[in-house]
């Protein structure tokens, strides 16, 4: 496991083994982060939010904000990540507006530069989000 000093992982993240965190990377305390993912400088993952194996995370992305959604009641709905899944620069995913509910992202999808993945989505497999892409 590999982790800069500068990084903040708050106390409750749950870290596999190979876990990579770059300078200035924050990790919220209920994140869990599968085996050998790979999370760059600045980017942030807050929230509920799991994450399976092998994802890699850019510079600015941010996964777990809270959603946008008007209703939101502050209930920590969960992110559902698959596997090697590459989140590009300034990619956002919300969570559920409400608990019961879900956020879901299959495995091997590409989500590029400015991608949102907005609450309640489900994204499935192999998916490319091409630049600004939004649901």
């Amino acid at each position: 496991m590999a982790i800069h000093p500068t990084a903040i992982i708050e106390d409750g993240a749950e870290l596999a083994a190979g876990v990579e965190i770059g300078a200035y990377a924050y990790i919220g305390p209920m994140v869990k982060l599968g085996p050998e993912c790979r999370i760059h400088h600045h980017a942030t993952i807050e929230g509920n939010t799991r994450m399976d194996a092998h994802n890699e995370v850019f510079p600015y992305a941010l996964i777990g904000g809270r959603t946008q959604d008007k209703k939101w009641t502050g209930d920590e709905a969960p992110i559902l990540i698959g596997k090697r899944n590459i989140f590009r620069e300034f990619t956002t995913v919300h969570p559920a507006t409400f608990k019961d509910k879900n956020t879901s992202i299959g495995s091997d999808n590409l989500f590029c530069a400015y991608a949102h993945i907005g609450h309640e989505c489900t994204v499935g497999n192999h998916c490319i989000f091409s630049n600004n892409g939004t649901l």
